[in-house]
C-alpha cells in the first residue's frame, strides 16, 4: 500500500505543476496584452490631443475669416449708402412721377395744376441749357432789348412807319376826281407814292441786317 500512496502522491504532484504552468502562462499572456491595450490607449489620447488641437485652430480662422468677413460687408454697406445719398443729391432738382403727381425741388405739385415753370424743369437741365438767354436780338450784346442803345433807331423806323400808313390811309380817303371833279387829281398819285414808301419800310425792316443796319442810319 505503501508503495500505491507514493504513487498517488506523484499523480497529485504532477498535476498541480501541470495546472500551475497553465496559469502561468494564462497569466502573463494577459499582463501582456493589458499593457498593448494601454500603450494603445496612450497613441489614441495622443491622436486625439492633436485632433482637438488641430480643431481649435480651425475654429479661430474661421472666426477670423468671419470677422473679416463682416468688416469687408460692412464697407460695402457704407460705399452702398454714399452712392445712395449721392443719387439722391443728383435726383432732388428732378421730378417724378408718385400717386399721379409731380415733384419739383421737394415740393410737391398736382398735375393739372402745372406752371410752366414745372413743366420746364421736368424737361431737364438740356432744355433749361436751350432756354437760357442768348443776348439782346438786335445788336447780340450781352444785354436785354429794352436796354439795347440801338433801340431808339428802332422806334423811329417803326414810328415813321406807322405814321406813313395813317397819311396813306387819309390820302386814299380822298374823294376821286368823278366825284368832287379835279380837286383832288394829285391825291391818287399821292395815294400811290404812300403806299410803295410803306412798302418800301415794310421791306427795308424785314430785310435788315440787325448786326449792322442801325449803324448805317
Amino acid at each position: 500500500m505503501a508503495g500505491g500512496s507514493d504513487s498517488l502522491k506523484e499523480r497529485v504532484t504532477r498535476i498541480e505543476n501541470f495546472l500551475g504552468i497553465v496559469f502561468g502562462d494564462e497569466t502573463e499572456s494577459v499582463v501582456t496584452q493589458m499593457g498593448d491595450l494601454s500603450a494603445k490607449i496612450a497613441e489614441i489620447e495622443k491622436i486625439l490631443r492633436r485632433l482637438k488641437a488641430s480643431m481649435e485652430k480651425k475654429i479661430i480662422d474661421c472666426l477670423g475669416d468671419m470677422d473679416g468677413l463682416a468688416e469687408a460687408i460692412g464697407g460695402k454697406l457704407k460705399e452702398v449708402e454714399t452712392e445712395l445719398s449721392m443719387m439722391k443729391l443728383a435726383m432732388s432738382g428732378m421730378t417724378s412721377m408718385q400717386g399721379g403727381k409731380r415733384h419739383l425741388d421737394n415740393k410737391t405739385v398736382d398735375k393739372g395744376k402745372e406752371t410752366k415753370v414745372v413743366q420746364d424743369g421736368a424737361k431737364g437741365e438740356e432744355y433749361k441749357d436751350k432756354k437760357a438767354f442768348s443776348g439782346c436780338f438786335l445788336c447780340q450784346g450781352p444785354h436785354r432789348v429794352k436796354d439795347c442803345p440801338k433801340k431808339q433807331n428802332l422806334n423811329a423806323i417803326v414810328a415813321k412807319r406807322d405814321g406813313g400808313a395813317e397819311e396813306c390811309s387819309s390820302l386814299q380817303s380822298c374823294p376821286t376826281e368823278k366825284s368832287f371833279g379835279r380837286g383832288c387829281v394829285g391825291a391818287t398819285g399821292v395815294g400811290v407814292h404812300g403806299g410803295m414808301l410803306k412798302e418800301a419800310i415794310e421791306n427795308m425792316v424785314s430785310n435788315w441786317d440787325l448786326n449792322c443796319g442801325l449803324e448805317e442810319m
